[in-house]
């Protein structure tokens, strides 16, 4: 999305979704991956809370704010507790590793908290941690991931002042997906970038965060697991494409000495093998000639007017197999909060545009916000 100031006026985004009643003076749009990103954050038991950047562009324009938020980046290294919320020293310099290598074009436009344990009610320390840590004009988003419960809030004086409402918006975000694709395999609340190299490691291993360290040590756990099943996985498959070459071999060696056979017995046949064997009387090959062969001839030709029997049916399997796939598709009942991100993650593995481009002209709808709770989809296989 590019915004542009014509004729006083700021060019928005065409397909929005409003969530609430918006402000006179104050415009917040969030590009639809981002918001289900959010969402979709899953924090362990055993943690507070989850937290991150968000980022995009804040502009003005007679006396109203618009905020556009189009990507975030979760923070690995912050404290989350239901007492303190803190951006550390150590916190900056990896976020910012992060921010560059994804959104180096975006500025930061404030920061989200997902959390079930941190409410409206602790309000105090979230405004602490945002008075420390943001500018006055950044804005905070709160998600209960429990409740649901989800509201943006503005600084007001000393405090945060929650919105009544906001925007959500759909375009092309390949800086947003290609931040979850490439860290999709731990996907929850905790990330790191596997094609980069740990930075700030003395930061990362800081002993004021043992919360953090614990999961850094899980997560590399999971990755040592996941080489090793990769490895074995590639052991059995060269191990069997070894088998493999090998039968195949022994297959064309076994054909070829059939097919010398053959031409042994058809040269005998024809009585030329007198060629071979010029010391044996040419009399005495023909009493043999017009019997041996011919029952070896007799005999290995039975089996090739079979073939044709055994084959048949293999010809009419083509033409059942594409008239099944097409039509096989999984049910989907859409509950409340729902979007296409999130039901191409949960059936593809990934959000892409054709992924849900294909959903919804399978179930003949024009859009995403054509999706009602209740309504059941039809999820065309892969």
């Amino acid at each position: 999305m590019e915004v542009i100031f014509k004729k006083g006026q700021i060019n928005l985004p065409k397909n929005v979704k409003q969530i609430g009643t918006e402000q006179d003076n104050i415009k917040i749009y969030i590009e639809d991956c981002a918001y289900s990103f959010i969402k979709d954050i899953k924090v362990e038991e055993d943690d507070d809370g989850a937290v991150g950047i968000l980022l995009g562009e804040a502009l003005e324009r007679d006396g109203i704010r618009y905020i556009f938020i189009k990507g975030l980046v979760e923070v690995l290294n912050a404290a989350v507790y239901t007492d303190m919320i803190a951006f550390t020293q150590e916190t900056w310099p990896v976020t910012k590793k992060y921010i560059n290598y994804y959104f180096g074009e975006y500025d930061i436009v404030g920061w989200y908290l997902t959390s079930s344990k941190i409410t409206g009610d602790n309000m105090d320390i979230v405004s602490k941690a945002h008075n420390d840590s943001f500018d006055s004009e950044n804005v905070f988003f709160m998600f209960n991931n429990e409740t649901g419960d989800e509201a943006f809030w503005v600084k007001d004086e000393d405090n945060l002042k929650a919105l009544t409402g906001y925007n959500v918006y759909i375009e092309k975000n390949a800086a947003m997906q290609k931040y979850i694709s490439e860290n999709q395999a731990d996907f929850g609340a905790r990330y790191q970038h596997k094609n980069e190299p740990k930075a700030e490691p003395v930061a990362i291993q800081s002993q004021n965060d043992t919360k953090f360290r614990k999961a850094v040590k899980e997560k590399e756990a999971k990755t040592t697991n996941v080489n090793k099943r990769n490895l074995t996985l590639i052991y059995a498959l060269s191990m069997l494409v070894v088998i493999v070459v090998l039968i195949i071999g022994v297959n064309q060696i076994n054909s070829y000495d059939k097919l010398n056979g053959n031409k042994e017995s058809e040269k005998e046949a024809n009585g030329t093998m007198d060629e071979y064997s010029s010391k044996t009387p040419i009399t005495s090959l023909e009493g043999n000639a017009t019997t041996a062969p011919t029952e070896e001839n007799t005999t290995k030709e039975e089996p090739t007017t079979k073939k044709p029997d055994k084959e048949e049916p293999t010809t009419q399997k083509p033409t059942q197999e594409p008239t099944t796939a097409a039509t096989e598709y999984e049910t989907y009942v859409v509950k409340e909060g729902d979007g296409m991100w999130r039901i191409c993650v949960t059936f593809y593995g990934a959000y892409t545009q054709d992924a849900a481009n294909k959903i919804l002209k399978f179930n003949g709808l024009s859009d995403g916000y054509s999706l009602q709770p209740g309504m059941t989809l039809k999820i065309p296989k892969e």
